[in-house]
């Protein structure tokens, strides 16, 4: 049997309760896992300073600060508004969340943190806040979330990104060597596309905007491929 074939409950730190998770955006297995590609891509080799963000407002960043406040904020209506501050080397930047009330008990005062979200004009004392849209607790050594471009995947409650990222990593790397290629070498070259290894790594963790196109490429051929033996 291939290993491919093995239910992703029995990847470490998985077990039942996460693998129903799992099951519920159709990942069963080892397999589904590497074909369960990213929605979107957050570069963060080269993040903005906070001083930064005054030039950004109404962009969509992503920044770095340590945690050094978080509060709610009372409201007349339903909406609950956490508010935190995070610092980095250069300034202090005010952070909003909607309706996560559970946030004050979560974070931490000294957390290190990635925020992406939406720069709004704030006040007098606050020139500039983001509404945070993600945001990711950033621990030392985890090279899969800095300094690099991360993919982020669409994901169901119980589920986070830094988890799955850990886990398909792992079954990218030692597993996808068990994924054969229907598409012999030949057939590649002529055709121009990449191996099918190489694609799912790259699109998965990209290197680069022309080697994740590339990779793009080989599934897009693969999909019409085999719709066209199908007719």
């Amino acid at each position: 049997m291939n290993s491919l074939d093995n239910p992703v409950q029995y990847l470490k730190g998985v077990g039942p309760a996460l693998a129903k998770k799992f099951a519920k955006i159709e990942v069963r297995t080892l397999r589904d896992l590497l074909y369960y590609f990213p929605r979107a891509y957050d570069d963060r080799r080269h993040l903005p300073k906070i001083a930064e963000l005054a030039h950004k407002v109404g962009e969509v960043v992503s920044v770095r600060g340590r945690i050094v406040g978080l509060t709610i904020i009372p409201t007349r209506s339903r909406i609950s508004i956490v508010r935190g501050q995070l610092i980095d080397d250069t300034a202090r930047l005010t952070v909003v969340w909607f309706n996560q009330p559970f946030l004050v008990k979560t974070l931490k005062k000294g957390m290190e943190l990635f925020v992406r979200g939406k720069v709004e004009r704030g006040t007098k004392h606050d020139p500039v806040q983001l509404l945070c849209q993600e945001y990711e607790v950033l621990k030392a050594g985890d090279s899969l979330s800095a300094g690099r471009v991360v993919p982020l995947y669409a994901l169901t409650e119980g589920l986070y990104q830094k988890k799955v990222r850990t886990l398909t990593s792992f079954v990218v790397n030692e597993h996808l060597q068990h994924l054969l290629d229907p598409l012999d070498e030949q057939f590649r070259r002529a055709e121009e596309i990449c191996w099918l290894q190489e694609a799912i790594a790259e699109l998965h963790f990209p290197k680069g905007r022309s080697d994740w196109k590339r990779a793009h490429d080989r599934i897009v051929f693969d999909e019409f491929f085999y719709l066209q033996l199908r007719a």
